[in-house]
């Protein structure tokens, strides 16, 4: 039997359709779970970046990338690196008392994703370093070393960090 090339037409119109609205079914289906399963979890400290990930400090932080240097942390709560690197941003803003030129901006949220766009970001986690006037100067992306954040905090602070200064007395020249 022969079929006529219209009906052939017809056909594979219908099957990439029916692909289509079970892809689409199944991208909303897909993303309700990751969103479940992206809820983070309850914290004791809300300020500390290792509290699951991520800090949900994105509240007037538009507001706040003005006026002093800062080093804006993009992350979110799904992140394996921005985990990852949790503890050694700690033990980094702690040598370099940097706590409080440290933002962390979670693009889960909409203010976060706001600031994710405004300066680019696109890999996570992402250290973006930021000039008074708001504008980017520096940035380092994925998981870094303790001694690279240090690096990064001492350039916004204009003052070396503790381990920075240990290690520039125990390397010989």
């Amino acid at each position: 039997m022969v079929v006529a090339p219209w009906k052939k037409v017809v056909v594979a119109v219908g099957v990439v359709a029916a692909a289509f609205v079970v892809g689409e079914q199944g991208r909303a289906r897909w993303q309700a779970h990751v969103a479940a399963e992206a809820t983070p979890a309850p914290c004791d400290d809300p300020n500390a970046s290792a509290c699951s990930g991520h800090v949900k400090a994105n509240a007037g932080l538009a507001e706040r990338v003005t006026g002093a240097p800062r080093l804006l942390v993009f992350s979110s709560a799904s992140c394996p690196a921005c985990k990852r690197v949790a503890p050694d941003l700690d033990r980094a803003v702690a040598s370099c008392n940097g706590a409080s030129v440290v933002d962390h901006v979670d693009v889960d949220e909409d203010e976060g994703s706001a600031l994710a766009a405004r300066y680019g970001v696109s890999l996570l986690p992402s250290f973006v370093s930021i000039d008074a006037e708001g504008a980017e100067v520096s940035r380092l992306t994925g998981v870094q070393t303790e001694s690279a954040l240090e690096e990064a905090l001492a350039e916004i602070r204009g003052a070396h960090c503790a381990l920075l200064e240990r290690d520039r007395t125990t390397t010989p020249i």
